[in-house]
């Protein structure tokens, strides 16, 4: 299955991470406004004034597609913000 409107972005250190084509907006940033923050699409979509309907719905398609790796994505975001939290001394949760 082909996403036309999934993009791929390099990034330091890492690999490409996908995003909402024309933006960046990473998939697994719509996929935790989704999933853990139990966001809808349309909700999404109001957070995200530059976004459309159908580009949030097609970011949670290859979400799902995709899922072990984007959730893989998700926990090593995670666990660098709570460094960083740590590091500097304030508070985290999601």
């Amino acid at each position: 299955m082909t996403y036309p409107g999934i993009s791929f972005l390099g990034r330091p250190g890492g690999g490409k991470k996908a995003v909402v084509a024309g933006s960046r907006i990473r998939v697994s940033q719509i996929a935790v406004e989704h999933e853990r923050l139990g966001m809808t699409a349309e909700e999404i979509v109001n957070a995200h004034p530059h976004l459309r309907l159908f580009q949030v719905h097609e970011a949670l398609a290859y979400y799902f597609r995709h899922k072990a790796a984007l959730d893989c994505e998700i926990r090593e975001d995670e666990k660098t913000v709570k460094r960083l939290a740590r590091k500097f001394g304030v508070s985290y949760s999601l």
